[in-house]
């Protein structure tokens, strides 16, 4: 500390995902997305949206930050907490509170499981 360096190198690189071999595929994948869709689900489609063959569809993902295992703790009035992240995600591309778009919207019911079918069925050659 006295010759004024730092303890501790804060700066973390960008982690580029690699993308996945050109892997031939008979036709599309269709992904389904709600705003349910945060945290793993997020990591889940930064690796699948890699792949050409790879198609979103429904509605905007949910969010999420690169903090997460938190501790939460009582305030000793009881009225309120205090919580803080126990890691931190270091270089994640998906930057915080970045949700991803589908690239069609589908305006149904996502629960409507036959309709989603029939949907997709219906207009997947098109994407």
């Amino acid at each position: 500390m006295a010759s004024g360096r730092s303890l501790l190198d804060q700066r973390w690189p960008v982690q580029d995902a690699p993308r996945p071999p050109a892997v031939a595929v008979p036709g599309k994948i269709v992904l389904v997305t709600s705003a349910s869709c945060f945290s793993a689900c997020l990591d889940f489609l930064d690796r699948m949206r890699l792949h050409p063959a790879v198609v979103q569809v429904g509605q905007t993902t949910g969010v999420d930050t690169v903090y997460m295992e938190t501790w939460t703790e009582g305030l000793p009035s009881g009225l309120g907490e205090v919580s803080h992240a126990m890691k931190v995600f270091r270089g994640r591309k998906r930057k915080n509170n970045e949700a991803y778009a589908p690239k069609v919207v589908y305006e149904g019911r996502l629960a409507d499981t036959e309709a989603l079918r029939g949907w997709i069925a219906a207009n997947y050659r098109n994407w």
